[in-house]
């Protein structure tokens, strides 16, 4: 039988585990998420709080990332910009990958012209400028955290769908589904217990690919002012103030894209190593 095997997860988190990459990946992302959650419990201020005869502060004691020019402490405001990107990033891609889970696999399953209608759909959608629409909904609705999911999510799902009906074919034409389609195994058992868990590798690797691009797009819209709204701290906002500082006071760009670098490289090396642990040539076939 060529199925997914029961020990398959724990051989999976051992290959990870052992990958001095994912180490370090796993260890900057831990800090990044204790740093964005106990931070402020070190500092006596908001991130809203104003203080205009301490603008602009160099970093030291009294402002450990220093302050910016309406004497905001960039510490705070980075720890709270840190909670959004993560959020932000971690909520578009769940919902991209249970969108695009369950199309491309209703899609594969069903074949003939539901599939045919279905990828045609996600033709149109992906030959759609992705950041035009994210832009166009950031305009024409309120801006806000909700916002970016939403329009990151319009079409996100995409490419996961694609992944996952190609994935859910080449197994199709596995044994073990031959064997179950003769047992008389309906279309839903054939999705949970077959395909999905056997397809799991590739939608969890892409998964993790969506998060730092989604983090990059909550940072990019909120530097063009089209995300989180003030008084809101996001790494994005903070980055475009900073940026016209850049001469006279540099921590007020270089801290948030520091942040902003760290945050997306640590997914990254996460991903990889996860691509690398799955290695679905060991496991399918």
């Amino acid at each position: 039988m060529n199925n997914i095997e029961y020990d398959f997860l724990p051989g999976v988190l051992q290959r990870f585990w052992r990958d001095s990459a994912a180490r370090f990946g796993c260890f900057l992302l831990l800090a990044l998420i204790i740093f964005s959650l106990l931070g402020p419990l070190f500092s006596d201020v908001s991130y809203s709080d104003t203080n205009l005869h301490l603008r602009n502060t160099p970093p030291g004691l009294l402002f450990f990332f220093g302050s910016d020019e309406l004497g905001r402490s960039i510490f705070v405001r980075v720890c709270y910009g840190a909670k959004i990107s993560l959020f932000v990033g971690l909520s578009a891609a769940v919902i991209d990958m249970v969108i695009g889970t369950l199309i491309g696999g209703f899609a594969a399953l069903m074949g003939g012209k539901t599939e045919e209608l279905i990828m045609r759909l996600v033709d149109i959608l992906n030959s759609l400028p992705n950041l035009l629409i994210i832009i166009l909904l950031s305009v024409v609705l309120q801006p806000g955290v909700l916002t970016l999911i939403l329009a990151m999510t319009i079409t996100g799902w995409v490419n996961m769908a694609r992944i996952t009906r190609s994935e859910f074919i080449s197994l199709g034409k596995q044994n073990f589904m031959a064997a179950a389609v003769s047992m008389g195994a309906s279309k839903k058992h054939l999705f949970f217990r077959h395909l999905l868990p056997n397809a799991i590798g590739p939608i969890i690797t892409t998964m993790m690919l969506t998060i730092p691009h989604a983090i990059f797009t909550e940072a990019f819209l909120s530097f063009l002012g089209l995300g989180v709204q003030p008084p809101l701290a996001s790494l994005g906002t903070m980055a475009s103030d900073g940026l016209s500082a850049l001469v006279f006071y540099p921590w007020r760009l270089i801290i948030p894209a520091m942040f902003i670098t760290i945050t997306i490289f640590s997914f990254y090396l996460i991903a990889d190593s996860l691509r690398d642990a799955f290695d679905p040539g060991e496991f399918y076939g």
